[in-house]
């Protein structure tokens, strides 16, 4: 049995957990992937196990605990964002996997955690808690030729050749694009 499995078998009565599986992890409603499943299940395995070891304690804490006392801070709009425990257990846990994982193993693990959260009712701001790849595969950088961007716009129809013309002339990238609204322009 891996580290995951067993931890899930010692908290296979947890109210939590068994809402995230059944809501959201489970293979047969056919939402997500059976390695997206494992995925999240392995990130969220990790978090717990951080929580755990590393803030006092929290030894035997369970997800319900960690959700219900998520759900209490929340419900609380006196306590300010970088005081809640949710966002020291969050940043901590981040920095930890910053440090010790390639970026998509930590964005991989850090969505079974957000995963989790948003399926027990706990909403949060998570753009503290995500990477962008700053030091992308010098592989995968190519910079397109003018003689290829004006075959592109010969074959493109309409909205394409916007799209490229878009991208070119401001460097947005296809995903901020594909982002915007007429009423950004």
């Amino acid at each position: 049995m891996s580290f995951e499995e067993n931890l899930f078998d010692e908290l296979k009565d947890d109210k939590a957990l068994n809402k995230w599986f059944k809501k959201r992890l489970n293979p047969d409603k056919k939402k997500m992937s059976v390695s997206c499943i494992n995925n999240y299940k392995k990130g969220f395995a990790h978090y717990l196990t951080y929580i755990r070891n590393n803030f006092y304690g929290l030894e035997n804490v369970t997800p319900t605990q960690l959700a219900d006392e998520a759900r209490h801070e929340s419900k609380d709009g006196d306590i300010a964002e970088y005081d809640k425990m949710l966002h020291d257990y969050l940043n901590d846990f981040f920095v930890y996997l910053v440090k010790k994982y390639k970026p998509k193993t930590v964005m991989n693990y850090m969505y079974g955690v957000f995963n989790f959260y948003h399926y027990v009712g706990v909403q949060f701001d998570r753009t503290d808690y995500v990477l962008s790849n700053v030091n992308p595969d010098k592989r995968n950088i190519y910079f397109l030729e003018a003689s290829e961007i004006r075959k592109a716009m010969k074959e493109a129809d309409l909205r394409a050749r916007a799209m490229i013309l878009s991208q070119v002339s401001s460097g947005i990238t296809k995903v901020d694009l594909l982002k915007l609204t007429v009423g950004q322009f």
